[in-house]
């Protein structure tokens, strides 16, 4: 129950968390620990005087000595700082403090320091807020030294990333007072601890990791238990074809494998010697200003930090020569709100209510006066943006902002096109990055030669009747594991074909896993036309769909940590799935999912949908995005901007952002494919090698038939 309990309380899941607890106190009344847990949900809740009451409860008698005291001394004291009782917060902080210090505690120590610079932060001491929040970091990241692993320490840095964000804001408070360049700089600092922690050291790391899960004894284990998982995988894909029911049976053994697999994985790396590349100096490895400007430089690109909470909002602008911090209007609980009006019409569309979506094209407006307008009226930024978004702002296409004030709330799909020219995506160019890490991050050489990989409707259904076939007993029993065929995807790769690159294509029944490990390092981009899944719990789970061969150790799901396992060294992933850019959006790394693995793995970029997508638009939007990159001179934001750009202007339903805004760009955005010239230069020299070769003989012939006709003479 302990278990269930602390896992619906860190779910936010709060009355479950209550009513497992509930069932430890029912047996047990006096029990201290449940009272506590049950006391930390009212809290996260804001019911703060129930919390009070709790934890009054669960330290009454207790000893000091007990490993609950301090720690229920420090809820007190957070309980109290709540409710604007600041005598009563510091003298229960303090006594905290002096345990802690006594016991050497780093995980108590972090957090009472954290709750004594928010203590000072109201009394309206900023240094020693300052100070408290330092000594909270501090202690915070010996703790999580100790933590090796990629998947534990994002569950970690979730809570420690706080302490960030509040030094972030005491700085940027600073600076709004002193003007000094260290406060701006330690803003700029502190703001981007807060996110893509974990993802900057997986991606030191993941080479190491993966040669080791491949190759070592220790992941004997896991490579063991993905064989089952998958072979499991691959019985339930032909599920549909059995004329028997596959047991339940199958399918929990199934979640308790794969919850094996992740387990294995874990024990695996925990007995990899590795460096822990936490040990570094984060100043100068996580973040250097004078390389991130260079980049810009490079890129004639500017990058905008988004800071979003309740207390204090800013972003933080960062060009090749300039380098500010703006406050915001916006805060936390209204972003959240206006997030979800504006784009949960666009995740729920389905086929029966598409014609009634509505954009709502003033909260657009409010969110460009208020995230874009501050920074626009302050500096001249160039047309390519690269954005950082806070946890806040997580899945919001900019391009779908408008500059103007629109004439009506809201937009069908057949009156958008009365506001279109208001969309910034006619005067930026955006790119997403989760963390400055993956702009920084130094890349192996590219030496893939061939130009795209394509996975086109990689199924292995050849039914020919599939209305009926949806109607028998066989596909209601297995159609979570049936994935309808997609001829739009054929299209969309004979469209791509057509574009003169050095391009493979795999259809249906070739597009394989082992075709997939076969070839992948010989291609720049690899694009995936075809069907994605997306597990909102374990982004490992999350994948795209391949076609079934008989290895049935290759289930066709390609899910993420099989990605994590290849050595990605491409210069763009397309995941042409719906949602491909979903996940769990995780405070202190941003959404994990799909995109994120991919850059650990070492692509430079995804190109991914942030929700479901109309597969006839793709074919007609991703053939000119690739024609723009290759042939066009262009790095891939700008292609794929003016490709949506040259839709938009076609002034059809396809007009709406519905259909253009859910494609975004994720990673770098460089140029890194050679030109139409380059690509053809070996042609080139051996058409003009052969124009000279018939030249000089035809020359010699003209001349032998001249002296010839001369002799004759």
């Amino acid at each position: 129950m302990r278990l269930l309990g602390n896992i619906a309380l860190d779910d936010k899941n709060f009355e479950k968390a209550r009513f497992y607890f509930n069932l430890i106190l029912e047996k047990n009344p006096e029990n201290s620990y449940a009272i506590g847990r049950y006391a930390r949900s009212y809290y996260f809740e804001k019911q703060y005087q129930k919390a009070k009451q709790l934890y009054r409860q669960a330290l009454s008698g207790m000893a000091e000595n007990h490993l609950n005291y301090p720690w229920y001394t420090l809820r007190q004291g957070e309980v109290a700082l709540a409710l604007g009782n600041v005598t009563h917060a510091s003298e229960k902080l303090q006594t905290a403090l002096a345990i802690g210090k006594e016991k050497q505690d780093t995980e108590l120590l972090w957090e009472v320091y954290f709750a004594l610079g928010r203590l000072f932060m109201k009394q309206a001491q900023l240094p020693q807020a300052i100070a408290a929040f330092h000594h909270a970091a501090t202690n915070m990241e010996n703790n999580r030294r100790k933590i090796t692993i990629d998947e534990l320490r994002i569950g970690y840095f979730e809570e420690g990333s706080a302490i960030y964000k509040h030094l972030a804001e005491a700085y940027f408070q600073r600076f709004q007072e002193n003007r000094h360049a260290a406060d701006l700089d330690s803003t700029v600092y502190f703001s981007s601890h807060t996110r893509g922690r974990s993802l900057h050291e997986a991606i030191q790391e993941q080479r190491a990791q993966t040669a080791f899960l491949q190759t070592s004894a220790e992941a004997a284990g896991f490579r063991e238990m993905h064989k089952k998982v998958a072979t499991t995988h691959y019985r339930l894909r032909l599920s549909f074809l059995d004329t028997v029911k596959t047991p339940d049976a199958v399918y929990t053994a199934l979640e308790t494998d794969r919850i094996d697999l992740l387990s294995q994985k874990l024990r695996a790396l925990e007995a990899m010697p590795a460096v822990d590349s936490t040990k570094k100096n984060q100043k100068t490895d996580f973040f250097a200003m004078d390389s991130l400007q260079a980049i810009l430089h490079k890129q004639q690109a500017a990058l905008l930090l988004y800071h979003i909470s309740n207390r204090q909002s800013f972003v933080s602008a960062i060009s090749a020569d300039t380098v500010l911090a703006l406050p915001l209007r916006a805060r936390a609980d209204s972003v959240d709100a206006a997030m979800a009006t504006l784009l949960n019409p666009f995740y729920s569309i389905t086929s029966d209510n598409v014609d009634s979506l509505k954009f709502r094209a003033d909260i657009a407006y409010g969110f460009y006066t208020s995230l874009l307008e501050p920074v626009l009226s302050t500096v001249n930024l160039p047309s390519n943006l690269i954005i950082v978004p806070d946890n806040h702002l997580a899945g919001l296409p900019f391009s779908l902002l408008l500059r103007r004030q629109p004439a009506m709330q809201a937009y069908g799909l057949e009156d958008s096109v009365e506001c279109m020219d208001g969309f910034l995506l006619h005067d930026f160019v955006f790119s997403y990055s989760p963390s400055f890490s993956t702009l920084l991050r130094p890349r192996p050489e590219q030496k893939a030669r061939r130009d795209m990989l394509v996975f086109a409707d990689p199924a292995n259904q050849s039914l020919y009747d599939l209305d009926a076939f949806k109607k028998s007993l066989r596909y209601q029993m297995s159609r979570k594991w049936f994935y309808d065929p997609l001829p739009s995807a054929l299209d969309e790769a004979a469209a791509l074909q057509q574009l003169g690159l050095d391009t493979e294509v795999l259809v249906r029944n070739a597009g394989t896993e082992n075709a997939l490990f076969e070839k992948y390092t010989d291609f720049r981009i690899l694009h995936f036309a075809t069907h994605g899944f997306i597990d909102s719990v374990f982004n490992e789970f999350s994948g795209v769909v391949l076609a079934l061969d008989s290895d049935s150790t290759r289930d066709g799901l390609l899910m993420g940590f099989e990605f994590a396992n290849l050595n990605l060294t491409q210069d763009l992933v397309t995941l042409g799935a719906c949602e491909s850019g979903s996940g769990r959006n995780t405070t202190g790394e941003g959404i994990l999912g799909l995109p994120r693995i991919i850059l650990t793995a070492g692509a430079r970029s995804v190109l991914q949908t942030q929700w479901k997508i109309d597969d006839d638009f793709a074919g007609r939007l991703l053939p000119v995005f690739y024609d723009n990159y290759f042939n066009g001179k262009m790095n891939k934001a700008q292609a794929l901007a003016v490709a949506k750009r040259s839709v938009v202007d076609m002034k059809d339903k396809h007009s709406h952002p519905f259909f253009w805004a859910a494609y975004t760009l994720y990673g770098d955005a460089q140029r890194n494919v050679p030109g139409w010239f380059e690509r053809n230069m070996t042609t080139l020299i051996a058409v003009v090698l052969s124009f000279g070769i018939i030249t000089l003989l035809s020359i010699a012939f003209i001349r032998n038939r001249r002296a010839h006709a001369k002799f004759r003479k």
